[in-house]
């Protein structure tokens, strides 16, 4: 893996069965390794310093998973970046799931308010998208509310 030190080559790998388990929506698989390490819910997953949330809330088809997922995090795990500054929202956003956006922003009402690196809120990326229904999703947006 070029660019990766050891120690982040170390941590990916040990992190392969989160991965695996977060890009196809297994929750069973990521319930129990979670149980075994329960640092992982926060761990970068990916060279690309993703967590599983941001693995997992990339398709529309993996609601559940998120949503379990959410329900063992602290609302501040929600606001972890990767490589870009990226938080959940800011790819859920990209990919105009109102449904998980919902789901974060009730988990933690201050996530809407997370720069990335280039200076971008997740409705800035929504915008930039083109991804209207977001774009127009209120900000303290729960799901008593929406």
């Amino acid at each position: 893996m070029t660019g990766v030190n050891k120690l982040e080559e170390t941590n990916l790998s040990l992190h392969l069965p989160l991965y695996k388990a977060s890009i196809t929506g297994d929750w069973e698989r990521a319930k129990k390794f979670i149980q075994e390490n329960p640092d992982a819910i926060r761990a970068s997953i990916t060279v690309a310093l993703e967590t599983a949330l941001m693995v997992a809330a990339r398709s529309s088809k993996r609601i559940h998973f998120v949503k379990e997922l959410v329900k063992l995090m602290e609302p501040e795990d929600l606001a972890l970046g990767d490589v870009s500054g990226f938080t959940a929202l800011h790819v859920t956003a990209l990919i105009d799931n109102i449904t998980v956006a919902k789901m974060l922003v009730e988990k933690n009402p201050g996530l809407p308010n997370v720069w990335d690196k280039d200076r971008s809120l997740p409705i800035h990326r929504a915008a930039m998208g083109g991804k209207k229904e977001m774009v127009l999703l209120p900000v303290n947006c729960n799901q008593r509310r929406c």
